[in-house]
């Protein structure tokens, strides 16, 4: 098929102009599916469901879904859509360009100047009409009729709208596509981990009274990310260990989240690489996390209390994010007092209960009442 009908044929032909033999080789069989091999390396396949692929050699390449939607991008930048009610565009590099309605009509102009008319009703093998330079007047009538009866912006418009919509689908339908493939291959990743481990703890059962070649020196452990030290051990064929977080991450802390401190191996912290440790033995991996106070107070407590004197509290206890905000919603002030606390919020939290634990830096945000010509305070504004 010459790339000058592409955009034709992906508008009006069934098969999206993806099964052609006039470069190759082409067959339908009996249940609708079929196969096209172009001379030039092209293929083509459409499937009994009406969904189907083409694959040019320059780098093109469309899809057809199975409700019927579609699209098509050649490698010079031409492109193409079709929504699972019939309608579509096509934009060719050249300057071609098509548009389909859902009823199936529609209209194809040529680069040469040619243009085509589409009507679902003409039983035409081809449904088209040509529209040459001699009886182009005729086309001209009839589009400024139609534009005269919907507006010609409003033609513009749709179209516009129309690819706009179309490429949004798309880049939703490739995102959804790329998503699922990363997901196939974090499973199958998992899949052949679980499967080497397994090898490994049958081997050490039948060959090595149960122990396992230790991989790695307990000492190259320390400071490395608790996850690639797991990992470590995992792949070793080990699997009862268990992770100890040491809360001892605050200001001015030389550590980072997750750095390991210890690894303890049957109370052993100074193996080295290559030795043989049973498969079952216990290990306990120290790690760094982020300082943890108590919070003295419920949500009920902390309200109608003085703004100030809680920020204090906070404060003093350790917390090191905590800000005020004024809600400026005070008139009189009869029934609710100036700086009294309307409500506390917690960064990640929903609800706030009285001895839970929360990390040193998360943000404190108290709301209070004041009246409207009440000045932020210079804490007031960090919020």
């Amino acid at each position: 098929m010459s790339e000058r009908n592409r955009g034709r044929d992906f508008l009006f032909s069934n098969d999206c102009g993806f099964i052609d033999g006039e470069d190759g080789d082409s067959y339908r069989y009996s249940d609708g599916s079929g196969y096209y091999r172009g001379s030039d390396g092209s293929e083509g396949y459409i499937y009994s469901d009406g969904s189907g692929y083409y694959h040019g050699v320059d780098g093109s390449d469309g899809y057809i879904y199975s409700d019927g939607s579609a699209y098509y991008h050649g490698a010079d930048g031409s492109d193409g859509y079709k929504y699972s009610d019939g309608s579509g565009y096509y934009h060719g590099a050249d300057g071609s360009d098509g548009h389909r309605y859902s009823d199936g009509s529609g209209y194809y102009n040529s680069v040469d100047g040619t243009s085509y008319s589409f009507d679902p009703s003409d039983e035409d093998d081809d449904y088209e009409t040509d529209y040459s330079d001699e009886n182009f007047p005729d086309l001209a009538s009839g589009l400024v009729g139609f534009a005269l009866g919907i507006g010609l912006s409003a033609v513009v418009n749709h179209i516009s709208e129309a690819k706009e919509e179309a490429q949004l689908e798309e880049i939703k339908r490739l995102e959804r596509q790329r998503l699922g493939e990363e997901q196939k291959r974090i499973r199958q990743a998992k899949k052949e981990k679980e499967r080497k481990q397994r090898n490994k703890r049958i081997k050490a059962l039948l060959f090595n009274k149960k122990n396992l070649t230790l991989e790695f020196s307990i000492s190259d452990c320390i400071g490395e990310n608790v996850y690639s030290v797991i990992e470590k051990i995992e792949e070793a064929g080990f699997n009862n260990f268990k992770t100890e977080g040491i809360k001892d991450i605050f200001i001015g802390s030389d550590n980072y989240v997750g750095e390991v401190e210890q690894v303890i191996i049957n109370g052993q912290s100074c193996l080295q690489k290559g030795i043989m440790v049973p498969y079952n033995a216990e290990i306990i991996i120290r790690f760094h996390v982020k300082r943890e106070f108590e919070f003295p107070y419920s949500n009920r407590q902390m309200i109608k209390r003085d703004f100030v004197e809680l920020s204090k509290e906070l404060t003093h206890i350790g917390f090191t994010d905590v800000c005020t905000l004024p809600l400026n919603n005070l008139k009189t002030g009869w029934m609710k007092k100036d700086g009294a606390v309307k409500r506390v919020m917690i960064e990640g939290l929903n609800t706030i209960k009285r001895g839970m634990s929360i990390e040193y830096d998360k943000k404190i945000t108290i709301q209070y009442h004041s009246f409207k010509k009440h000045q932020l305070q210079q804490s007031d504004a960090d919020c």
